[in-house]
């Protein structure tokens, strides 16, 4: 019985181990906040598996690839409040956003250099955030005139927007409405909002990565949970104040054990504990 109680805690103890070892399923929160209109939030949750650390998985997390991403596309209308602002636009429309590591690179990097300070970025690569972003002129139902904006074009072959950096634009008429993009980091980011009064604002969010005891050494195990975060500031021309707001975007990973998995490690621990108990009874 007491050898059997010792296979069974070290067997738990080793798939635990080999669980950040590699794949991991995940489950996601995608989310897009605004700096001004009562910082409206509009989000979507998905699923997917990533591979953490390359082949060997070992370590403090410092890579996530994705493997596969399965989550239904943003879609949503947040009118616009601003009581200056509102005379030229009417609201904005978000349509078809996802993120879509499959077209740039599908790796994020180094994430413990960058929270340890060591890089000031994720370098590797960059995952763009797609979509199309309608702003509504005059009548909330686009019918007097819109701007699109489309998240992920590309310029010289590369893709630009959110999550990867570059500015992206549209016009009509005088009015002109431009989004400068940022790639993902796990570090803090900014943008500004300008006010009612004319006064400028800042609002701020950060990333990060800590496993199930708040630990970055444990990021990369079942329970790990990682945060990249990027930031979209957005200057419009042509409207009262010459208006400029800003949105922030982040894209949460929470590494899920897998079914087998959960057995092993409860096997595991029910080993430890009749091990204890046989302890106690010697």
């Amino acid at each position: 019985m007491r050898a059997l109680a010792v296979s069974l805690g070290v067997a738990g103890v080793l798939v635990s181990t080999a669980a950040g070892a590699a794949l991991l399923e995940f489950e996601s929160l995608k989310l897009i906040e605004f700096s001004n209109l009562d910082h409206a939030q509009a989000s979507v949750e998905g699923t997917g598996v990533v591979q953490v650390n390359g082949a060997d998985g070992l370590g403090p997390l410092d890579s996530v690839t994705f493997i596969t991403v399965n989550s239904a596309a943003l879609n949503t209308v947040i009118p616009i409040t601003d009581p200056v602002v509102t005379a030229t636009v009417a609201s904005v429309r978000i349509t078809s956003a996802r993120l879509r590591p499959d077209l740039q690179g599908n790796v994020l990097a180094p994430v413990s250099g960058v929270l340890q300070g060591t890089v000031s970025q994720l370098t590797q690569s960059t995952v763009p955030f797609t979509g199309n972003v309608r702003i509504c002129l005059f009548y909330a139902g686009c019918n007097s005139g819109h701007i699109d904006l489309v998240l992920g074009a590309t310029l010289d072959g590369q893709m630009i927007g959110p999550g990867v950096g570059g500015t992206v634009a549209g016009s009509s008429g005088t009015i002109r409405i431009s989004l400068e993009g940022a790639p993902w980091t796990v570090r803090t980011v900014s943008v500004s909002n300008r006010t009612v009064s004319s006064g400028i604002t800042m609002f701020t969010l950060a990333g990060f990565a800590h496993g199930p005891l708040s630990l970055t050494s444990t990021a990369a195990t079942p329970g790990g949970v990682v945060q990249f975060v990027t930031a979209n500031q957005v200057t419009a021309t042509g409207i009262p104040r010459n208006d400029i707001t800003g949105q922030i975007i982040f894209h949460r990973l929470n590494f899920i054990p897998e079914p087998g998995l959960l057995l092993l490690l409860g096997s595991g621990a029910l080993g430890v504990a009749a091990l204890g108990r046989r302890r106690m009874r010697d």
